[in-house]
């Protein structure tokens, strides 16, 4: 923690996740060889509609983990600002 204020260690480990979710959520997004081939292979598309639903639900927590992070930044962001111009208002 090399922050003496908790809430800048807070926001330095919720950029480090969402970096990491980012990171994974690409990785598991990639497409594999086999993906690019269809269903020539006889997939059924049972499992072509499980994987598309199982992409989108990654999708949405990357995105949603994101938006917190960054409701959360702004948030303490803005609290700085009042908090160190205060006074001058």
């Amino acid at each position: 923690m090399p922050f003496i204020d908790p809430r800048f260690n807070e926001i330095e480990n919720l950029a480090s996740i969402s970096s990491i979710t980012i990171l994974f959520g690409g990785l598991i997004l990639l497409p594999a060889d086999d993906d690019q081939l269809g269903t020539s292979y006889g997939r059924s598309s049972k499992i072509s509609a499980d994987n598309d639903l199982f992409k989108t639900i990654i999708i949405v927590l990357v995105l949603l983990f994101n938006l917190y992070f960054v409701l959360r930044w702004f948030y303490h962001f803005i609290n700085v600002l009042i908090r160190l111009h205060f006074p001058k208002l």
